[in-house]
């Protein structure tokens, strides 16, 4: 009798067994047998996440615009891919030359770059031929207009009034004593230039160049500048002065000697300016001006 039972309980695990066997088989995924096969299915998964980009090389004329979407070809992706590019390749690209700019692409797998060459051709200039002429009269009109824009503007006023040149740049000017005062203080103020007598009789004017100043390095023999200032009842008028001369110089500290040795106090000048060429204070340009009518 118990060997009956013996060989039903026998039995029943066997059934039990096959069953969970099956049950198992059904439930779990088959998983790879081989390292190669393993390696098959991540490249078919990295094929199916991995978007398709197709970039291209940029040619184009000088001053002529372009966007990034310009080098994308084609790009295809299970989901939007969005591009950007390294910030510090981009916006300087303006003058001709050719340029190397790397394009990335976030995507599921990591950003994938793409490099491209940018091209930039210089634009050839039309030669077109004109013939200008212009009477004295028209000259006239011309600068009795800018005279009438500056006596308007309402541009701020230093206590020694305001300098304004033939392009319109201003700068407010502060009387100093060059023997006395601070004059690094004046002129390291924006919209502020320092305005002195040189030997107690010659104006100078003098600011930094990084601020404006390095204007005066622009003017050529025959430029014009104005000096903006209030008479005694509150009107204002203006000085207008003519440039000689332009030298290279150096500021000694109590004076100012042109590059052929000459103090400016000999030059004939009725107004000076000048400014710094570079982080060396001594070396300086330097703009001699006669008054006019």
């Amino acid at each position: 009798m118990w060997k009956r039972h013996l060989g039903s309980i026998i039995l029943s695990v066997f059934l039990l067994l096959e069953l969970g066997l099956s049950f198992n088989m059904i439930i779990q995924p088959q998983k790879p047998s081989s390292k190669k096969e393993k390696e098959v299915l991540k490249s078919q998964e990295v094929a199916i996440l991995t978007p398709k980009i197709e970039v291209r090389n940029l040619t184009i004329k000088e001053k002529e615009n372009y966007q990034i979407s310009d080098f994308i070809v084609e790009m295809d992706s299970p989901k939007k891919v969005e591009y950007t590019y390294k910030e510090e390749q981009m916006g300087s690209y303006q003058e001709p030359g050719q340029y190397a700019i790397v394009l990335l692409f976030p995507s599921e797998l990591g950003v994938i770059s793409k490099k491209v060459t940018l091209t930039i051709e210089k634009q050839e200039e039309k030669k077109v031929e004109k013939k200008i002429v212009q009477s004295k009269s028209q000259t006239k009109v011309k600068t009795e207009s800018l005279s009438q824009k500056i006596l308007s503007h309402q541009g701020k006023m230093g206590t020694a009034g305001r300098l304004y040149f033939s392009n319109f740049y201003s700068v407010a000017l502060y009387e100093a004593d060059f023997y006395v005062d601070d004059l690094q203080k004046i002129v390291d103020e924006k919209d502020s230039a320092a305005y002195f007598l040189y030997y107690d009789y010659i104006p100078m004017i003098a600011d930094h160049s990084i601020q404006g100043f390095d204007i005066i390095k622009k003017q050529k023999v025959g430029s014009i500048a104005y000096r903006k200032v209030k008479n005694e009842k509150g009107k204002y008028f203006l000085e207008k002065y003519q440039v000689m001369e332009k030298v290279e110089g150096t500021n000694t500290g109590t004076r100012l000697i042109t590059k052929d040795g000459r103090d400016v106090e000999k030059t004939g000048a009725s107004l000076v300016m000048y400014t710094c060429n570079s982080s060396n204070p001594k070396k300086v340009t330097i703009v001699l001006w006669k008054k006019i009518k």
